[in-house]
């Protein structure tokens, strides 16, 4: 198992809950499901995977519309979560990045906030085109690069690599990259892009004014070229 895998495994089986229960109360990670959600048109019936699951929150609303939902995280802690949320859905522990599925398996692959824990994004993207049916849709959410330069990369918007950071109760660590390193390497994996979405956080309690003037979220909705 390559050193990230195994730094991903360890942190998120030590942090499974508190992470899982972050997620699913941040505003900014709320909003990102809810456009998401609105991308998956009829999901009834549909195979869909959730990359990077967790907990499996996430994949509720499809769950709930009779999509087959099949959910792989790194973290047996994150898949025990899901387990007992989700009972009729297929849950593995498995690399999202070098999955055993077979090729066209899915309609449609949903990753949230999970890319950023790989360091070739294109090998990524190439395995998720790998499963996705001709004609699927994929869709990818990261941390916005501008957002990452304001929390961690000390204002400097060109440090990429792979870097650690304090979020919450926990050091966890992500591979930094540009908006246009991530359009690259959807152009080179032949994915066709449908939409882009920027979105802008409410003006609430949880953030103050400065926090809603920077993108915190960077979400690609793309399609499989027949």
């Amino acid at each position: 198992m390559e050193q990230d895998l195994i730094d991903s495994k360890k942190i998120y089986d030590t942090y499974a809950k508190i992470y899982c229960d972050k997620q699913n109360s941040y505003i900014s990670a709320l909003q990102c499901r809810s456009i998401v959600n609105k991308f998956i048109k009829r999901p009834k019936n549909k195979k869909i995977l959730f990359a990077g699951c967790g907990d499996a929150e996430e994949a509720r609303y499809c769950i709930e519309a009779g999509a087959i939902v099949t959910g792989v995280d790194i973290s047996s802690k994150c898949i025990s979560l899901a387990k007992r949320k989700f009972k009729a859905i297929n849950l593995l522990e498995m690399d999202f990045g070098a999955t055993s599925f077979a090729d066209n398996s899915f309609d449609i692959l949903v990753s949230l906030f999970t890319v950023m824990y790989k360091k070739d994004l294109n090998e990524v993207l190439n395995e998720f085109s790998r499963i996705v049916k001709p004609g699927g849709q994929i869709i990818i959410a990261v941390h916005h690069p501008v957002r990452k330069m304001f929390r961690f990369g000390n204002l400097n918007y060109f440090k990429k690599g792979r870097h650690d950071e304090k979020w919450t109760d926990f050091i966890r660590f992500n591979y930094y990259r540009t908006f246009s390193d991530y359009i690259n390497a959807i152009v080179k994996s032949k994915l066709q892009i449908i939409k882009v979405v920027e979105p802008e956080l409410p003006l609430i309690d949880e953030y103050n004014g400065q926090e809603t003037k920077q993108p915190h979220v960077l979400i690609f909705n793309l399609a499989k070229l027949v």
